[in-house]
């Protein structure tokens, strides 16, 4: 009986270890109450500096908002937007992290869809002593991210060990009123892999074993 019972608890923590800790993700969709708006700075989980960002998207273009260059994909966000002087913008989320481990943050970037000027977006991850866990760049050579590139899925991780307040923040470069683009920012708490769970607990189990055959 007493095997069954630690056999389920094997599988049942494996399971339980098999899907990443969903902890916060963004598409933009429910800003503004799901409509466009140019040098937008009200967003329900970013704060905007640095210049300004475009909310765009959401629809086929029109005489008074021709900017949905992707459709299909909600709103996104417009790192390059519209507002004098001309100054790409940072969006900046910050929160507070509990639990140790490794954390996966994901977004997605495509290409400014109007020209073949050089763009930019800088991605950082900073901890409460100052130091920055990610700290990256992306733009439409090195990363491929040209004109008409779609929606390209990034990742990045970072190991976390120890409480306080981070930020994650998002930063265009450039003064055409034209940058990439950013849709769905999601940062999720990577799980030990099963397979090493099911070592550990082997080698409890057979730690156990061996301390009854010595008795």
């Amino acid at each position: 009986m007493k095997k069954l019972i630690l056999f389920g608890l094997i599988l049942g923590l494996c399971a339980g270890q098999s899907f990443a800790s969903f902890y916060f993700s963004d598409n933009f969709d429910s800003e503004n109450s799901g409509n466009a708006m140019l040098d937008y700075d009200d967003f329900t989980n970013w704060g905007v500096s640095e210049g300004s960002v475009d909310l765009i998207g959401n629809g086929p273009p029109s005489t008074t908002f021709p900017f949905d260059f992707i459709p299909g994909h909600g709103l996104y966000v417009d790192m390059d937007g519209t507002i004098n002087p001309k100054n790409a913008g940072t969006i900046t989320h910050t929160f507070n992290l509990v639990e140790n481990g490794t954390y996966q943050l994901s977004f997605y970037l495509a290409g400014n869809h109007r020209n073949n000027d050089y763009e930019q977006v800088d991605v950082k991850v900073g901890g409460p002593l100052g130091d920055l866990l990610i700290n990256k760049s992306y733009s439409s050579t090195g990363n491929g991210l040209g004109q008409n590139v779609g929606f390209t899925l990034f990742t990045e991780t970072f190991n976390l060990a120890g409480e306080g307040s981070y930020f994650l923040s998002f930063s265009g470069f450039g003064g055409d009123n034209i940058g990439l683009l950013l849709d769905d920012v999601t940062l999720v708490l990577v799980p030990l892999p099963a397979t090493i769970l099911l070592g550990l607990l082997g080698l409890g189990v057979g730690g156990l074993k061996l301390r009854k055959s010595l008795k």
